[in-house]
């Protein structure tokens, strides 16, 4: 949880380049972790260290088990995946359109009090359907 923080600040500073308004939500909000009020976009910061080692990023969307979460909830237009190594900015319509075929799996997170539903995807994957937001001049073409 304190790792997860430190990202959203990581990328929070990051944005404010492009976004000088962004604002980090703070408490829980299910919808995003970071908004920005002129151009009304939210984004979703995922921290995946274990990804270095599976070759996996998770995909929740559901936790506990039966309640919506994650890619079933969110609002935000972009989801950050930081595995310390790299980070994916990623479109989340594309993200739903990915993971769409696939059959999500009951894992139990180390540190989660209940078991979750989400996808495995390929870090590959996902870095084949992310872009170079921070530095895209054109934004309509992403927006």
């Amino acid at each position: 949880m304190q790792r997860g923080l430190e990202y959203e600040k990581k990328h929070l500073q990051l944005l404010r380049k492009k976004h000088p308004d962004i604002k980090k939500i703070e408490g829980y909000c299910k919808e995003y972790d970071l908004f920005c009020p002129s151009t009304n976009i939210g984004f979703e910061v995922k921290y995946d260290l274990k990804s270095l080692q599976t070759g996996n990023i998770i995909i929740e969307i559901e936790m506990p088990i039966g309640t919506p979460s994650g890619l079933s909830t969110t609002k935000a237009f972009l989801w950050i995946f930081d595995t310390s190594k790299q980070s994916f900015y990623v479109k989340v319509d594309d993200l739903k359109k990915l993971v769409k075929p696939m059959t999500p799996r009951i894992i139990p997170g180390p540190g989660d009090t209940h078991k979750k539903l989400a996808y495995l995807v390929k870090k590959k994957e996902i870095e084949n359907i992310s872009f170079d937001y921070l530095n895209k001049k054109d934004l309509n073409h992403w927006l």
